[in-house]
């Protein structure tokens, strides 16, 4: 990332027994139907094309709703949602020393608008979001569809 570009991510958990948000800022550095595979080639940093992976209206939710918050935090920036995908997860609850991990998945984030490819973001009406989802990911995927699990969290569908 560039200098005084500014990048935000959200972990949320949940379950019967607890429900963790957190918040990271790292500073400084209806369904979207499929199109055909990457036509144009792939973009960089794993971002994907408008089209290769469609969003449930529950994970577009989620997404509008982090967003409401981050421009809440920071208003006088422009933030496109970014479905993100990690190699891994953990966290620890408050007052525990245990770490839990969740292993790869999907996250949610936010980044300035001029820090991502122009041809990554992808508009649902007034939603604009960017898939940021390794294409080795994605070829394990048939549906391609990132949702929302029973828990809340925000999964690729094969």
């Amino acid at each position: 990332m560039g200098e005084g570009s500014s990048r935000i991510h959200i972990s949320i958990f949940k379950s019967m027994k607890f429900a963790v948000v957190s918040v990271l800022f790292f500073i400084s550095s209806g369904d979207i139907s499929m199109s055909s595979e990457l036509v144009k080639g792939p973009l960089p940093d794993g971002y994907q094309r408008p089209g290769v992976v469609s969003v449930s209206p529950a994970a577009l939710k989620q997404a509008e709703d982090f967003l409401e918050a981050v421009r809440q935090l920071r208003p006088d920036e422009e933030w496109i949602a970014v479905f993100e995908w990690y190699t891994a997860q953990s966290y620890i609850n408050k007052g525990e020393t245990i770490e839990h991990d969740l292993g790869p998945g999907l996250g949610l984030g936010a980044a300035e608008r001029r820090e991502l490819p122009e041809e990554a973001i992808q508009s649902h009406g007034d939603s604009k979001f960017a898939v940021q989802i390794p294409a080795e990911i994605l070829e394990k995927s048939v549906e391609r569809l990132i949702d929302l699990d029973e828990n809340a969290q925000l999964i690729l569908r094969n």
